[in-house]
C-alpha cells in the first residue's frame, strides 16, 4: 500500500504537465505526498516552493503558494525556516500562504 501509493503521486507530480493542471488538483496532490513526512518529500516540496518561471509565471506563483502550504503541513524546522527566509514575497498568493504555514508550525508547536 503505502509505498505504492507514493510512487504514484510521485509520478503525477513529476510528470511534465504537472505544472499545467489546476489549482485545486495540484494541492490535492501534494496534500496527499505530505502524507509521508520524510526528508525525499521535503526536499520535494521546497524544491517546487523555489521554482520559478519566465513563462506561465501565474503558474508557477500557484505551484510556489501551494509548495508554502505544504511546508506548513510537514512542520519540519527546515520547512520553517525557509518559508521565513521568504515572508516577504511579492506575490500576494505566495506570502499568503507563507504567512498562514508559519503560523500553523507555530501554532502546532505550542500545543
Amino acid at each position: 500500500g503505502g509505498v505504492l501509493a507514493k510512487k504514484i503521486i510521485l509520478d503525477e507530480i513529476k510528470g511534465s504537465d504537472f505544472i499545467n493542471r489546476g489549482y485545486e488538483e495540484k494541492k490535492e496532490l501534494l496534500e496527499a505526498l505530505c502524507n509521508w513526512p520524510d526528508p525525499d518529500t521535503e526536499e520535494l516540496i521546497i524544491g517546487f516552493f523555489k521554482k520559478r518561471g519566465f513563462f506561465k509565471r501565474s503558474r508557477y506563483q500557484e505551484l510556489n503558494a501551494l509548495a508554502a502550504h505544504c511546508l506548513g503541513i510537514l512542520g519540519t524546522d527546515r520547512a520553517l525556516e525557509v518559508l521565513r527566509k521568504n515572508r516577504n514575497n511579492k506575490n500576494p498568493l505566495v506570502q499568503e500562504n507563507i504567512v498562514k504555514a508559519i503560523k500553523r508550525i507555530e501554532d502546532a508547536r505550542k500545543g
